[in-house]
């Protein structure tokens, strides 16, 4: 079985990241994000929301529901994506966007 995660002194000092990347799991990947000024974080991961405190991070979380998540599929649902982004709330901190019956 493949390992997910990687927590190595030789890469980003040890902050866990995803195999084979240096970009930091979750938590760790919010802050960076927030350090950067990011605004928004697209994700399939329906959970994030509960594994983490979004309301400390300025990060705006968009949850994309959808049966195949690679980029060839979605690609074409970016004008899409954009304009629900753009009509939410500004107060929304998580934004579902259903991908699947479209």
């Amino acid at each position: 079985m493949k390992t997910l995660i990687t927590i190595s002194p030789e890469i980003q000092s040890g902050t866990p990241v995803f195999t084979g990347t240096r970009v930091p799991v979750n938590g760790e990947l919010l802050t960076a994000m927030d350090e950067k000024g990011i605004e928004y974080l697209l994700t399939v991961d329906k959970n994030l929301q509960y594994q983490q405190n979004l309301e400390k991070f300025s990060v705006k979380v968009v949850v994309l529901f959808t049966y195949d998540n690679r980029f060839k599929t979605l690609s074409d649902k970016v004008a899409l994506i954009e304009a629900t982004i753009n009509k939410s709330p500004d107060t929304d901190k998580i934004i579902n966007i259903d991908l699947r019956n479209l």
